[in-house]
C-alpha cells in the first residue's frame, strides 16, 4: 500500500518542509508553546500599560486637589473648559471629587 507523500509533509518552525513525523510533531508543539507566551506577554503589557495610566491619573489628581479655595477652583474650571476634549469624562469627574473635598 502507498501513502501519499503530501501525508508525510510537515511544516517545522523555521517554516521549512520535512517529512519526519518525530520533528514536525515536535515543532508544532513548540509552535503551541511560543503562542502560549506571546499571549500571556501581550497581557502583561496591557496590564502594565493600564497600569500606568491609573497612577497617571492619580498623581494628576493628588496634584489638582492642592486646589482648596474658590478663586483656585474657579481658575481650574477655566484651565478645563479652555482645554475641552474628549478627556473630559475623566477630567470632568476628577474635578468634581476635587470639589467635594475642597467644601
Amino acid at each position: 500500500m502507498k501513502e501519499s507523500l503530501d501525508a508525510w509533509l510537515f511544516i517545522d518552525q523555521d517554516g521549512r518542509m520535512t517529512t519526519n513525523k518525530e520533528n514536525a510533531a515536535q515543532s508544532h508543539k513548540s509552535i503551541a508553546e511560543n503562542d502560549g507566551k506571546h499571549a500571556w506577554s501581550i497581557a502583561l503589557d496591557s496590564y502594565r500599560e493600564r497600569r500606568a495610566v491609573r497612577a497617571s491619573l492619580k498623581s494628576t489628581e493628588r496634584e489638582l486637589s492642592t486646589y482648596t479655595t474658590p478663586a483656585e477652583l474657579e481658575d481650574l474650571d477655566s484651565m478645563l473648559e479652555r482645554c475641552a476634549d474628549d478627556n473630559d469624562s475623566v477630567y470632568g469627574p476628577m474635578i468634581e471629587r476635587i470639589r467635594l473635598r475642597a467644601a
